[in-house]
């Protein structure tokens, strides 16, 4: 019996820890830039410390974002595709705006059923490198 109790206790309180360290010090968004639109989203913490991300063309396992820095800047603009058969419903923008956890600069991560999940930008999903033109 303990083992089924540490089987449904230890994964509870990892994700408990998660989600307080994600919100951990979550506050009002900064201003928001003439440069982010008004249907961009706040992720982040306190002063500059986050990311506003705008989400657009949501399709059942993919959707297009462009993310900005706190300063209005442009950081990430891709078409973002689920991994393969790692989703169990269809993703909406709602779905999105309430499990991404971060973007990373290729990716956009998000948490939801009990994993981590790594949205990969087409832009960087080749299977082979780019070869250089000569």
């Amino acid at each position: 019996m303990p083992s089924r109790l540490l089987r449904t206790f230890i994964p509870a309180l990892l994700f408990s820890c998660v989600f307080l360290v994600h919100n951990a010090g979550a506050d009002e968004p900064p201003p928001r830039p003439p440069t982010v639109p008004a249907s961009a989203f706040w992720l982040g913490g306190r002063e500059l410390t986050g990311v506003w991300i705008d989400i657009r063309n949501v399709e059942s396992r993919a959707f297009t974002a462009n993310v900005y820095f706190a300063t209005g800047q442009i950081w990430m603009s891709d078409r973002f595709v689920a991994p393969s058969n790692r989703l169990t419903e269809p993703i909406t923008a709602d779905w999105l705006r309430r499990h991404i956890i971060a973007p990373n600069g290729y990716d956009i991560i998000v948490f939801a059923d009990g994993k981590e999940l790594a949205f990969r930008g087409d832009a960087h999903s080749s299977p082979e490198p780019t070869k250089p033109r000569h």
